[in-house]
């Protein structure tokens, strides 16, 4: 089974520049999970930062609450709809989920890759 390694938050890891971390975190990265909401929308540093990812041709899970807040262009990704309505354990689990199987693809590919 799949596991996470590491998982890089800004708010208790960051000890320099905003901008330094997320180019240095993100080149670390296999995977981006993009919180999408009305105020992520609306922050040019989160649009730079999965921008940049995707043009790294990372892995970007969006996890959004609605569709209308999540970037169109991510739309096309598979994503985790977080549901209110369910308690938070039910909705990691799904994101979880979504996690491993994004790094069991990744596995797959390298090992491909390697052949």
């Amino acid at each position: 089974m799949p596991e996470v390694n590491k998982a890089f938050i800004w708010e208790t890891d960051v000890k320099e520049d905003i901008f330094l971390y997320m180019e240095r975190k993100i080149n670390e990265s296999q995977i981006m999970l993009v919180f999408c909401s009305p105020n992520y929308l609306k922050s040019e540093s989160c649009m730079n930062e999965w921008s940049v990812a995707a043009r790294l041709k990372k892995q970007l899970i969006p996890i959004y609450v609605s569709e209308k807040d999540c970037p169109s262009l991510l739309l096309n990704k598979r994503g985790v709809i977080y549901d209110f309505f369910k308690n938070a354990t039910d909705n990691f689990a799904k994101i979880s989920e979504e996690v491993k199987r994004r790094i069991k693809l990744i596995q797959e590919l390298q090992s491909r890759d390697n052949d």
